[in-house]
Formats: C-alpha cells, sequence, structure tokens
C-alpha cells in the first residue's frame, strides 16, 4: 500500500500505510477512545505530536502524511518488475498479473488519502 512518513518528519521513518496504521489505532485507549499516551516512532522512539481528543480531527493532528516520493519511487520499480524479460515470458508484476494486481488492491483498500476518513475517529 502507499508508503507514509510520520509527521513532523523527525526521525524519517516510512511505512506502508496499512502497517502504521495498525500500529496508530492498537494505540487507542480502551477508556477514553483517544490516545492518552505519548506516541512515538516505533522505529526510533523520535516524540509524535499530541492527538487531541476533540472530534472529529483535522487531518493535520494525525501523526503521518503519505510519502510521496517514495511512492514514484516504488511505482518505478514495479513497473519495472512488470517488463518481461523476453518476448515469450511474463512477469507477475505486469500489468494484469496477479502480483501487479493484488498490490493495486491494497493500494485502492487504503487508498491514497487514507486518513480522509481517519478524521472522524
Amino acid at each position: 500500500a502507499c508508503p507514509y512518513i510520520l509527521s513532523p518528519p523527525q526521525c524519517g521513518h516510512t511505512y506502508c500505510a496499512l502497517c502504521i496504521l495498525r500500529w496508530f489505532f492498537s494505540n487507542v485507549c480502551v477508556h477514553c477512545q483517544g490516545w492518552c499516551q505519548d506516541l512515538a516512532c516505533p522505529l526510533c522512539r523520535a516524540p509524535l505530536p499530541e492527538i487531541p481528543n476533540v472530534i472529529p480531527r483535522t487531518m493535520s493532528v494525525l501523526p503521518f502524511t503519505p510519502a510521496r516520493a517514495a511512492n514514484e519511487r516504488i511505482m518505478f520499480l514495479i513497473d519495472s518488475l512488470g517488463r518481461p524479460q523476453d518476448v515469450k515470458s511474463s512477469t507477475p508484476w505486469e500489468h494484469g498479473g496477479h502480483l501487479r494486481t493484488e498490490w493495486q488492491g491494497r493500494d485502492r483498500y487504503v487508498g491514497r488519502h487514507p486518513s480522509h476518513s481517519l478524521t472522524s475517529i
């Protein structure tokens, strides 16, 4: 799925959108349905901004944002994997291939801007 970077980018670590969303929501407090504990980057422990408990939340308070440069590089690499090595062979990463179709399905599931659907949480 689309790569996301933690923001503000104090550490610069990039994550799969599905993975960072899973991590983010695993930290929701069962009592207040918010984020009572301070959040930090799962890799380097750099502190993330406090998430207000006011609903709906604005996009600017979410601690991640799409990593567009990383996404462009990933798409370039996927496209290069999709090029057949010779005329008779095909690769699962080419257009219509099962690996590319699976990737695109996961990417659509989260979408380019999954945080739009998260502002009401």
